[in-house]
């Protein structure tokens, strides 16, 4: 893998050390591993990183193979919704890990990328950008080498769930509440104060008979922030039994439904959406949803 960037009045006047870290988001520990290895050129000769290029020059930047089975292959269904070079996203299925919680353990999503991968005699190292609950579906981001990863943790990328509620929720609003491990529990989150702030905006699409379907978009990652904050408002999702009640859902209502983001290889924003699967369809339909443009 390589990237070149022919250096224009811009980045003339920019050591090369600080046109990578810039406009290639690269980290610097990446960068001083790649100039001792000598994969950082300038016009086909390797570069001094503290020096500044001049108009006209070719920057090019190689990035070494890499061939690591981290994950046991397994053939697993994998609904991929795009591909390339340097990503792979997945719709991932409810009940489903996104990776197995040790190598000796199968049966994740993870598995499923690991063969689809070899099967394409392309690397298998699994990177996963995003991770989702093992209950709830949709987009999961996997990078296909180490500069797309760390470009992506760096850059991020904007993140859309479709999520079923009890009650009606009239108005878009935002619940900017922080969130903390419950104690005496490892897995149990709950809204505090003296947590990490957390930000969650949401957008009701349809109201049903006193239920309503949401967009919703978080701004921080937080464990099982979406849950936490909905369930914190008075209004929590549909089968979410840790935060909510018991219904007629047997998995929690929330759907990873689209992501947009920069591509590292490519220019122009990628966007990618991942189809409402049948459960949560019928849920809607059952609660008197009728025919909606973002579902």
């Amino acid at each position: 893998m390589k990237f070149e960037l022919m250096i224009d009045e811009e980045t003339c006047g920019m050591k090369i050390e600080e046109i990578l870290l810039k406009k290639l988001s690269m980290s610097k520990r990446q960068i001083r591993k790649l100039k001792n290895l000598r994969l950082i050129l300038l016009n086909d000769v390797p570069a001094y990183i503290k020096s500044y290029p001049v108009a006209g020059d070719r920057l090019k930047v190689i990035f070494p193979e890499e061939y690591v089975e981290n994950i046991q292959p397994e053939k697993i269904p994998t609904d991929i919704l795009y591909e390339d070079d340097n990503l792979l996203i997945v719709n991932k299925d409810a009940g489903l890990n996104v990776h197995p919680s040790s190598k000796k353990e199968g049966g994740a999503l993870a598995n499923g990328v690991a063969y689809y991968l070899s099967q394409k005699n392309e690397n298998p190292m699994i990177r996963p950008v995003n991770r989702l609950d093992r209950e709830t579906s949709g987009i999961v981001i996997f990078a296909k080498n180490q500069y797309t990863h760390s470009y992506l943790q760096q850059k991020g990328f904007e993140k859309k769930y479709i999520a079923v509620v009890h009650g009606i929720i009239e108005d878009s609003s935002c619940v900017d509440i922080p969130i903390e491990r419950e104690e005496g529990s490892i897995i149990k989150r709950k809204a505090d104060e003296n947590g990490k702030r957390a930000l969650t905006y949401f957008e009701p699409i349809k109201k049903l008979d006193d239920s309503t379907v949401l967009l919703v978009k978080p701004s921080t990652g937080r464990t099982h922030q979406i849950r936490v904050h909905l369930s914190y408002i008075g209004h929590p999702i549909y089968g979410d039994t840790l935060y909510g009640i018991p219904d007629i859902m047997k998995r929690q209502a929330l759907h990873a439904w689209e992501v947009r983001l920069m591509r590292p290889s490519a220019a122009g924003q990628l966007c990618c959406r991942a189809p409402l699967p049948e459960d949560l369809r019928q849920l809607i339909k059952i609660l008197g949803h009728q025919n909606n443009s973002y579902l």
